[in-house]
């Protein structure tokens, strides 16, 4: 195909493909471990960049294998913005590879796991993206984010809870007193999250032998340099 052809057709879209997401994976064994575990992170999970970057070790929840993420761009009552806003919370489940790596981060439990700025963290995304090959315009956190929602609608998970897990503020109807109702917790949450996630076939690839379980093995030390 020529690659104006190409290039046009990636215009018209917003996430990975599936192949683009295998690549993308099988390239975080040349990424420097932290910058690995941080996208990895950001896959597993469908959290925003901010969000990531303010975890702190007691976000952990290792028993679950949950991470507990302060939501963005949420606040509860009508006047939070402008008055004082109350944090809300969500709980997301990830794999127990991903858990056991962020556990191993050598801080202190009221310290940031990752002690880097967002603009830094955001570069070294785009610049592990740009090197497994991945179109310019889907190398950013959005493109994650985008197809950790899409693999969640094709496997049929209900809106409220990818809204749920992904941090979304409900709108119109949605913003139903009985909403609560179809939040799943537990081993039913784990299970809509290995949907969201696409677990599945991840761990079978780790199990198989892959770079990937030596990249999740190396030692991380929190603190390294900026740039």
């Amino acid at each position: 195909m020529a690659p104006h052809v190409v290039q046009a057709l990636d215009a018209n879209r917003d996430t990975l493909t599936a192949q683009e997401e295998r690549t993308l994976l099988r390239s975080l064994h040349t990424a420097p471990p932290q910058d690995a575990l941080l996208l990895e992170l950001y896959y597993y999970s469908g959290c925003r960049v901010s969000e990531a970057l303010k975890l702190r070790r007691y976000h952990l929840d290792s028993k679950r294998c949950l991470v507990v993420f302060k939501t963005l761009k949420q606040t509860t009552g009508k006047y939070a913005r402008a008055l004082a806003p109350s944090p809300v919370y969500r709980e997301v489940p990830i794999p127990r590879h991903v858990m056991k790596r962020l556990l191993a981060i050598d801080v202190a439990d009221d310290e940031l796991l990752f002690d880097i700025h967002r603009t830094t963290a955001l570069r070294r995304l785009k610049d592990i993206m740009h090197d497994a090959k991945i179109p310019a315009k889907l190398a950013n956190i959005r493109a994650l984010r985008h197809c950790y929602c899409e693999r969640g609608i094709r496997r049929d998970v209900d809106k409220r809870i990818r809204d749920a897990l992904m941090g979304h503020r409900p709108s119109g109807k949605d913003k139903s007193s009985n909403d609560h109702y179809g939040n799943p917790r537990g081993r039913d949450l784990r299970r809509f999250a290995k949907r969201m996630g696409g677990w599945t076939w991840a761990e079978r690839f780790i199990l198989s032998g892959s770079t990937l379980l030596a990249v999740a093995q190396l030692p991380i030390r929190n603190g390294a340099a900026d740039d």
